[in-house]
Protein backbone atom coordinates (compact mmCIF):
# COMPACT_ATOMS: atom_id res chain seq x y z
CA UNK A 1 0.00 0.00 0.00
CA UNK A 2 1.67 3.23 -1.04
CA UNK A 3 1.76 6.18 1.31
CA UNK A 4 -0.88 8.44 1.19
CA UNK A 5 1.11 12.41 1.86
CA UNK A 6 -0.96 15.31 3.46
CA UNK A 7 0.03 17.58 0.38
CA UNK A 8 1.69 17.45 -3.16
CA UNK A 9 3.26 21.21 -3.74
CA UNK A 10 3.27 21.38 -7.56
CA UNK A 11 6.02 24.31 -8.52
CA UNK A 12 9.51 24.83 -6.53
CA UNK A 13 9.52 28.33 -7.24
CA UNK A 14 10.14 31.10 -4.69
CA UNK A 15 5.85 30.52 -4.04
CA UNK A 16 6.20 26.48 -3.99
CA UNK A 17 9.01 27.11 -1.50
CA UNK A 18 6.89 29.42 0.82
CA UNK A 19 4.57 27.13 0.86
CA UNK A 20 6.84 24.35 1.74
CA UNK A 21 8.41 26.05 4.40
CA UNK A 22 4.77 26.28 5.65
CA UNK A 23 4.04 22.69 5.56
CA UNK A 24 7.58 21.90 7.54
CA UNK A 25 6.52 24.37 10.03
CA UNK A 26 2.88 22.43 10.09
CA UNK A 27 4.69 18.93 10.36
CA UNK A 28 2.96 17.88 7.11
CA UNK A 29 4.07 15.06 5.43
CA UNK A 30 4.82 16.49 1.90
CA UNK A 31 6.65 16.76 -1.55
CA UNK A 32 7.41 19.54 -4.06
CA UNK A 33 7.84 18.44 -7.55
CA UNK A 34 9.38 21.05 -10.22
CA UNK A 35 10.01 19.94 -13.38
CA UNK A 36 13.37 21.74 -13.77
CA UNK A 37 16.23 22.68 -11.25
CA UNK A 38 14.45 24.58 -7.96
CA UNK A 39 13.68 28.52 -8.85
CA UNK A 40 13.79 27.18 -12.70
CA UNK A 41 12.27 30.50 -13.83
CA UNK A 42 15.53 32.36 -12.14
CA UNK A 43 17.65 29.77 -13.56
CA UNK A 44 16.61 30.92 -17.14
CA UNK A 45 16.59 35.03 -16.50
CA UNK A 46 19.09 36.83 -18.23
CA UNK A 47 22.61 36.32 -16.58
CA UNK A 48 23.12 39.70 -15.65
CA UNK A 49 19.93 40.50 -14.84
CA UNK A 50 18.53 43.01 -11.97
CA UNK A 51 15.44 42.34 -10.07
CA UNK A 52 13.28 45.66 -10.14
CA UNK A 53 12.53 44.99 -6.11
CA UNK A 54 14.39 45.01 -2.96
CA UNK A 55 15.92 42.27 -1.20
CA UNK A 56 13.19 42.56 1.59
CA UNK A 57 10.51 41.72 -0.64
CA UNK A 58 11.54 38.81 -2.21
CA UNK A 59 12.81 37.02 1.46
CA UNK A 60 10.72 34.08 2.63
CA UNK A 61 11.14 31.88 4.98
CA UNK A 62 11.64 34.78 7.64
CA UNK A 63 15.15 34.36 6.06
CA UNK A 64 17.34 37.60 5.34
CA UNK A 65 18.34 38.01 1.98
CA UNK A 66 21.64 39.43 2.57
CA UNK A 67 23.27 41.31 -0.98
CA UNK A 68 25.84 43.78 -1.74
CA UNK A 69 23.86 45.96 -3.56
CA UNK A 70 20.78 47.38 -3.46
CA UNK A 71 18.79 45.24 -5.68
CA UNK A 72 19.28 41.75 -6.17
CA UNK A 73 20.48 40.11 -9.46
CA UNK A 74 19.70 37.02 -10.89
CA UNK A 75 22.94 35.25 -9.16
CA UNK A 76 21.74 36.36 -5.70
CA UNK A 77 18.35 35.10 -6.24
CA UNK A 78 19.25 31.55 -7.48
CA UNK A 79 21.82 31.50 -4.70
CA UNK A 80 19.41 32.68 -1.62
CA UNK A 81 16.13 30.54 -2.72
CA UNK A 82 19.04 27.12 -3.13
CA UNK A 83 19.89 27.89 1.04
CA UNK A 84 16.68 28.75 1.82
CA UNK A 85 15.83 25.01 0.54
CA UNK A 86 18.61 23.80 2.23
CA UNK A 87 18.18 25.30 5.51
CA UNK A 88 14.53 24.08 5.43
CA UNK A 89 15.22 20.55 4.03
CA UNK A 90 12.38 21.01 1.70
CA UNK A 91 11.43 17.41 -0.15
CA UNK A 92 12.39 18.32 -3.57
CA UNK A 93 12.22 16.10 -6.28
CA UNK A 94 13.42 18.36 -8.93
CA UNK A 95 13.53 17.42 -12.96
CA UNK A 96 10.39 15.37 -11.96
CA UNK A 97 7.36 16.68 -14.48
CA UNK A 98 3.67 16.39 -13.27
CA UNK A 99 1.45 15.08 -16.46
CA UNK A 100 -1.74 14.61 -14.17
CA UNK A 101 -3.48 15.51 -11.42
CA UNK A 102 -6.49 13.89 -10.91
CA UNK A 103 -8.97 13.17 -7.63
CA UNK A 104 -10.64 15.25 -5.29
CA UNK A 105 -10.09 16.75 -1.84
CA UNK A 106 -8.59 14.01 0.82
CA UNK A 107 -7.92 11.75 -2.31
CA UNK A 108 -5.93 13.26 -5.13
CA UNK A 109 -3.82 11.02 -7.60
CA UNK A 110 -0.74 12.84 -9.18
CA UNK A 111 1.39 11.58 -11.82
CA UNK A 112 4.51 12.71 -12.80
CA UNK A 113 7.49 11.23 -14.69
CA UNK A 114 11.47 12.12 -13.87
CA UNK A 115 14.27 13.06 -15.73
CA UNK A 116 14.91 9.25 -17.28
CA UNK A 117 11.75 8.93 -17.97
CA UNK A 118 10.70 6.64 -14.82
CA UNK A 119 7.13 7.45 -14.19
CA UNK A 120 5.82 7.92 -10.43
CA UNK A 121 2.11 7.73 -9.24
CA UNK A 122 1.80 9.26 -5.70
CA UNK A 123 -1.44 9.87 -3.49
CA UNK A 124 -2.53 12.75 -1.67
CA UNK A 125 -4.88 14.86 0.72
CA UNK A 126 -3.70 18.22 -0.88
CA UNK A 127 -2.63 19.53 -3.76
CA UNK A 128 -1.23 23.29 -4.66
CA UNK A 129 -0.21 24.52 -7.70
CA UNK A 130 2.66 26.80 -7.70
CA UNK A 131 3.41 26.66 -11.37
CA UNK A 132 4.15 30.33 -12.06
CA UNK A 133 3.74 31.97 -15.30
CA UNK A 134 7.09 32.27 -17.15
CA UNK A 135 7.25 29.21 -18.78
CA UNK A 136 3.82 29.92 -20.44
CA UNK A 137 4.70 33.05 -23.42
CA UNK A 138 1.88 34.88 -24.56
CA UNK A 139 1.89 34.49 -28.50
CA UNK A 140 0.74 36.92 -30.77
CA UNK A 141 -0.67 34.39 -33.98
CA UNK A 142 1.88 35.95 -36.05
CA UNK A 143 3.16 33.92 -39.24
CA UNK A 144 6.76 32.63 -38.08
CA UNK A 145 6.40 32.45 -34.68
CA UNK A 146 6.58 29.00 -34.18
CA UNK A 147 9.78 28.42 -36.09
CA UNK A 148 12.29 26.72 -34.13
CA UNK A 149 14.74 30.25 -34.89
CA UNK A 150 12.54 32.08 -32.64
CA UNK A 151 12.61 32.71 -29.16
CA UNK A 152 9.83 33.67 -26.39
CA UNK A 153 11.95 34.66 -23.57
CA UNK A 154 13.99 37.75 -23.29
Amino acid sequence: MKAILDLIIIGGGPAGLACGIEATRRNLNFLILEKGCVVHSIHRYPVDMTFFTTADLLEIGNIPMIISSEKPKRQDGLRYYRRVSEHFDLPIRDYERVTSVEGKKEDFRVQSTDHRENVRVRLCRRIILATGYYDNPNQLSVPGEDLVKVSHYY
